[in-house]
């Protein structure tokens, strides 16, 4: 009688130190576990068993020992890669995206997805609960319902190994009873089972002063430099956040704003160097000087009114991009939990560049408004920065047509206070800030998202 040869096992983990800081979580862990198989793992709380299931998910380095994933050494592979070879982990507390419908939470499971064994039809047909919410936000879901989406989003990225950790804490036994039924049926289908820039005022100062250079240089008006400007300064934005940014966020949150204050002050110093402190302006050409009547007493400057429509272009393209794409979705989803958004594929790396590469490019924009409307130089930074704060907190956190809304009122305040007394125009802005921040902290069109994280911190009472 021949005896068959033990099958390798799905996951094989050896030895495995994890810390966090100097505390030591996992001493010298070992397990395997065999494909097509259930396997408990079974500790008192504090035990370290999610801090392994998050060592297996990747999203906690281990210090010493192997992570072995279907013959392969995956132990210093990122979230997104052990996702796409078939590891998908459903965290403690559901971690679902708030701001997210329910069917984006689930799609933003299969960016990194292994294979599309599990379209949205069959997950829907599995969880039915949640078929009829798929439009709405996930934050409004029940505890049993938000669980269901939390392991419908794992399984979107059609995993041959699924980590589900404390799925039944704070629910009902009637719901935890469906749930533990849901995943029998799926083992019986054959699975086994977070930048803040003060640096901003000054890129657009920088950003009117590469427009100078360029208008200059090629003797037209800044508008015909803009296809080579914008590009330059997305680039910028890039390597900002690759070499500068992203390192400056691995060492806290303190550490991202004492950069960016650092570039804050590097930038003017070296303006005044390059450029020296006069004021200087850009030629808009027959914009600059074009108006048209709005009846008899009332006129207006097209330079104006291009700048505001050019405001509401970019907002618009930016809350189509945000709501309507893939990456929108990212950008979304590591914003409300950068943790989960790792655990889920999302390659925030590749996230974070990319907007810092938009904000950088929508800075030089708004730099180049700034020097064809009125003048700029080195230290002109500080106070655009301060009333571009200002217009996003009026406008409401999180939103971004609040923001055009903040930044209109901060105008009118200004122009309409300046008729009466031009000393305190600018006092009448601040005044206003201050009165929309004593009334309402997120302001007055935040999001649900930011009104809810606001209300929780005690801001409201």
């Amino acid at each position: 009688m021949s005896t068959a040869a033990p099958r390798e096992p799905l996951l094989e983990v050896t030895g495995v130190d994890v810390f966090y800081g100097d505390f030591q979580a996992l001493f010298g862990v070992s397990l395997s576990v065999a494909r097509g198989r259930a396997t408990a793992l079974v500790g008192a709380n504090g035990a370290g068993k999610t801090t392994l299931l998050r060592t297996i998910a990747g999203v906690q380095a281990a210090a010493s020992g192997s992570v072995r994933y279907a013959g392969s050494d995956l132990t210093a592979a990122p979230p997104h890669r052990r996702i796409s070879r078939g590891i998908a982990l459903v965290p403690e507390g559901r971690k679902l995206f708030g701001s997210l419908t329910v069917e984006e939470n689930i799609r933003l499971g299969a960016a990194a997805a292994a294979s599309s064994d599990w379209p949205l039809d069959r997950i829907y047909g599995v969880f039915p609960m949640i078929a009829k919410r798929r439009g709405q936000r996930a934050s409004t879901l029940s505890g049993g319902e938000q669980q269901a989406v939390a392991i419908a989003r794992a399984l979107a990225a059609a995993p041959t190994l699924l980590l589900l950790d404390e799925i039944s804490l704070g629910l009902a036994p009637r719901v935890v009873g469906e749930l533990y039924q849901t995943l029998a049926e799926l083992r019986e289908a054959g699975a086994t089972l977070l930048i803040v820039d003060l640096a901003h005022g000054d890129l657009a100062v920088c950003g009117a002063y590469l427009g100078l250079v360029l208008s200059s240089s090629l003797g037209v008006p800044v508008w015909y430099v803009l296809p080579l400007l914008l590009p330059a300064a997305f680039v910028a934005g890039l390597a900002l956040q690759t070499l500068l940014f992203g390192r400056a966020m691995r060492h806290g949150v303190l550490a991202p704003v004492l950069v960016t204050f650092g570039l804050s002050v590097m930038i003017e110093n070296l303006l005044q160097v390059a450029a020296t402190s006069d004021p200087r302006g850009l030629a808009g050409g027959s914009l600059a000087l074009a108006s048209f009547r709005i009846g008899s007493h009332i006129t207006v400057s097209w330079l104006f009114m291009t700048a505001f429509l050019t405001a509401c272009v970019v907002l618009s393209g930016l809350q189509l991009l945000l709501s309507r794409t893939s990456w929108g979705r990212k950008v979304r989803a590591t914003a409300d939990d950068l943790d989960t958004a790792r655990l889920v594929g999302v390659k925030v790396r590749a996230v974070f560049a990319s907007v810092a590469g938009i904000a950088v490019a929508t800075a030089a924009l708004a730099g180049v408004f700034i020097g064809t409307i009125g003048t700029f130089d080195p230290l002109a930074g500080s106070s655009t920065l301060i009333f571009a704060f200002e217009a996003v907190v009026i406008g409401g956190i999180g939103s971004l047509w609040g923001t055009l809304v903040g930044g209109m009122a901060l105008g009118v305040t200004q122009v309409v206070v300046g008729q009466v007394n031009q000393a305190y125009a600018v006092l009448a802005v601040h005044l206003l800030f201050l009165a929309v921040l004593a009334v309402r902290p997120a302001g007055l069109f935040a999001s649900h998202q930011a009104a809810y994280e606001v209300r929780g911190s005690g801001a409201l009472g």
